[in-house]
């Protein structure tokens, strides 16, 4: 598949700033843990310093890409798990193409590729019939453990309502 953007482009266009000022800002309530947030500040910082080492035509070495996909897979989750916001969905695509990029013209990875790409189709409502298939499974798993956990005034207020409607 193509780039989504041109590398070159990304500077322009200011990802990595508005990535930074999201995080920074009162707005970001997706991240409410503050190590969620130091992750998101360390992978935009490896992107930063890769580009910069690209444009200077410099050999990238000893480049950290573990950062950058620990948050698309948070990205993922939260796409799975929240109702997201406009400005949030600016956010993702602007952390995906940055990372999809990187990933393109430097490790070229098949999995933060297809994580980024299934990220993105995630908030185009474009899902494959496949990847519907295993986001209700995930969901339903997900759904089934959380049931395990109710707390007993929740079976409690159960049984208190069978026994009103006469059903116990």
């Amino acid at each position: 598949m193509e780039h989504l953007e041109l590398f070159k482009d990304l500077e322009k266009i200011d990802n990595i700033g508005a990535c930074f000022f999201y995080l920074n800002s009162t707005s970001s309530v997706y991240f409410v843990a503050p190590q969620i947030k130091d992750l998101f500040r360390c992978a935009l910082d490896d992107i930063k310093k890769c580009i910069q080492t690209l444009d200077k035509s410099e050999d990238l070495e000893n480049f950290e890409y573990r950062n950058i996909e620990k948050g698309l897979n948070i990205l993922l989750d939260l796409q799975i798990e929240s109702i997201l916001d406009e400005t949030f969905h600016s956010f993702i695509n602007s952390y995906v193409y940055l990372a999809y990029n990187v990933n393109k013209n430097t490790l070229n990875s098949s999995i933060i590729d297809n994580k980024c790409l299934q990220i993105l189709r995630y908030t185009g409502n474009k899902l494959t019939l496949n990847e519907t298939l295993i986001l209700f499974k995930s969901v339903s798993n997900r759904l089934t453990k959380w049931k395990e956990f109710l707390p007993p005034s929740f079976r409690l207020s159960e049984h208190y309502y069978k026994i009103i409607r006469g059903n116990d």
